[in-house]
């Protein structure tokens, strides 16, 4: 059934169905390389990814995974997907939320998935896995249930314009907010519109910022864009 990894919103994890076995399966998700996933690039192109499951002693596999913003959401904003309809199939849950399981529950215990990044800076990501590990008896009893769950960043301090809108490299470290020529004025407002400062002229500006994605109104001679900043 769709729904199980754990995710807000979610009816909870695999142990709602298996249960009685121990310990808990490990449970990775990683590059094609078995590095830990990246930052994400906003608007950037498909990562290809990898989850494995490992027990020392069952030996039947299965698990599903979604990821979500801060609304608790990913698509229509990011997409799951997969090539290999033998091992994986993508599932929608309620209110169009994508997710990636197995298709079969068997020996395999690696498998691999693709997920495009959504194309403005939407912040913090967070992967949300549940994994079986089962005795295969064909019951729900003596299988091994894990957990897992993952913060993806947007890459360091970087800020994304609305889609066709022109975009400003505007950097955040250390407590200063670094504006290029030939930006003449920035002003940063809270998510919900509510104005916090303004800077005038290229060059580095002390500008104490707690975690969190902001609004980036910018300026330059006849021209003006506004677009989302994370500040890690």
């Amino acid at each position: 059934p769709v729904g199980y990894t754990g995710a807000p919103l979610d009816y909870g994890n695999c142990s709602a169905c298996h249960t009685g076995g121990s310990p808990a399966p490990t449970i990775l998700l990683t590059d094609l390389n078995g590095a830990p996933p990246p930052d994400y690039i906003p608007g950037g192109n498909p990562l290809a990814l990898r989850v494995t499951v490992r027990h020392p002693s069952l030996s039947v596999y299965g698990f599903q995974l979604t990821v979500v913003d801060s609304s608790w959401s990913n698509f229509p904003n990011q997409t799951l997907y997969t090539l290999d309809d033998t091992h994986t199939v993508l599932q929608v849950g309620a209110g169009g939320r994508q997710y990636i399981a197995h298709q079969i529950a068997d020996s395999t215990h690696s498998w691999t998935f693709f997920w495009t990044p959504p194309p403005l800076n939407m912040g913090p990501l967070r992967w949300h896995i549940s994994a079986v590990a089962a005795n295969g008896d064909f019951t729900r009893r003596g299988d091994a249930v894990g957990v897992f769950s993952f913060t993806m960043y947007p890459a360091l301090s970087t800020s994304t314009g609305e889609a066709g809108q022109p975009r400003a490299h505007i950097l955040y470290r250390e407590g200063m907010l670094s504006i290029p020529p030939p930006l003449e004025e920035v002003s940063l407002y809270t998510i919900e519109g509510r104005w916090i400062a303004t800077v005038q002229g290229a060059g580095s500006h002390l500008l104490p910022l707690t975690p969190g994605v902001y609004l980036i109104r910018w300026r330059q001679q006849n021209q003006i864009g506004l677009q989302r900043f994370y500040v890690p």
